[in-house]
C-alpha cells in the first residue's frame, strides 16, 4: 500500500514541478527610489564634493553650457522627462541616499556616461556607485573611446541584489587629475527597487506539493510492519 501511494506521490510533486517551471514564475513589483520627475534634487539626497546646480543638476534634455551646447542627444531621458547629471570634479563629485530594502531587493537604474577631450588628448575619468561603503567603478573615459568633442556610451542600464536593511547608495563621477579642466558627465535615471513576488498559481502548486509530501510522509508512518 505504502509503495503505491508513495509511487503517486513522487508522481504528482514530478507533474507539479514541471507545472512550475512552465509558468511566469514571479511578478515584479518597483520601488522607486527616484526617477528625478520633479525637476530638482530632492532634499533626501546629499552632495558631497560638488555644488548645485554647477556640479549636480537636474535636466529633462542635455544643457546648451554641456559641451559648448553640442552635448549628445542620448542625453534624454529613457524613463520620463528628467534626470540628474553629475559632473566630474577631483575628489569625486557624489550624491548619496538611503533607503529600506526588503527581502529579494535587486537595485537597478539607468545611466550614461560620456567624456570630453581636446586636441585628441586623452585621459582617465571615471564613474561609479558607493553601495554599504563599498565603491565599485561602472566606467572610465579609456573604455569609451577617444577623439575630440567626447565620446558616450549611451544609455545603459544597471542591476545589482541586494541584502535586506538599510542601503546607502552614492553616485559619483571623477576627474582624471592631469587632466583637470576636462570634465566628464554622468547622467542617472529611475533608480529602483524591484521584487519578485510569486503569482498566486505558483503558491498555489506549491502547497499542493507540500500537501502531497506531507500524505505520503503521513501514510509511511501508518503503513503496517509486516510479521516476519
Amino acid at each position: 500500500m505504502w509503495n503505491k501511494s508513495k509511487e503517486k506521490a513522487v508522481k504528482w510533486c514530478t507533474a507539479l514541478i514541471l507545472a512550475f517551471l512552465a509558468f511566469p514564475a514571479a511578478a515584479v513589483t518597483t520601488q522607486l527610489i527616484d526617477g528625478f520627475e520633479g525637476g530638482m534634487l530632492g532634499s533626501w539626497w546629499t552632495v558631497r564634493n560638488g555644488v548645485v546646480p554647477d556640479d549636480v543638476d537636474v535636466y529633462n534634455a542635455i544643457s546648451a553650457r554641456y559641451n559648448g551646447g553640442a552635448g549628445p542627444q542620448l542625453y534624454y531621458p529613457p524613463e520620463g522627462s528628467w534626470m540628474v547629471v553629475v559632473e566630474s570634479g577631483d575628489p569625486a563629485t557624489t550624491i548619496e541616499t538611503s533607503f529600506n530594502a526588503a527581502n529579494g531587493a535587486t537595485l537597478q537604474f539607468s545611466w550614461f556616461f560620456h567624456t570630453i577631450v581636446d586636441s585628441h588628448e586623452g585621459y582617465n575619468d571615471s564613474a561609479g556607485i558607493v553601495l554599504n561603503g563599498t565603491s565599485m567603478v561602472l566606467i572610465t573615459s579609456a573604455t569609451t573611446g577617444q577623439g575630440v568633442g567626447g565620446e558616450n556610451t549611451g544609455w545603459q542600464e544597471f542591476s545589482l541584489p541586494l541584502s535586506p536593511g538599510q542601503v546607502s547608495l552614492g553616485l559619483w563621477v571623477k576627474n582624471d587629475a592631469a587632466f583637470p579642466t576636462y570634465d566628464s558627465q554622468f547622467a542617472i535615471d529611475n533608480i529602483r527597487v524591484t521584487y519578485a513576488v510569486p503569482e498566486a498559481s505558483t503558491w498555489a502548486m506549491m502547497l499542493s506539493g507540500l500537501g502531497l509530501i506531507g500524505y505520503a510522509v503521513g501514510r509511511q508512518r501508518k503503513a503496517p510492519v509486516p510479521i516476519r
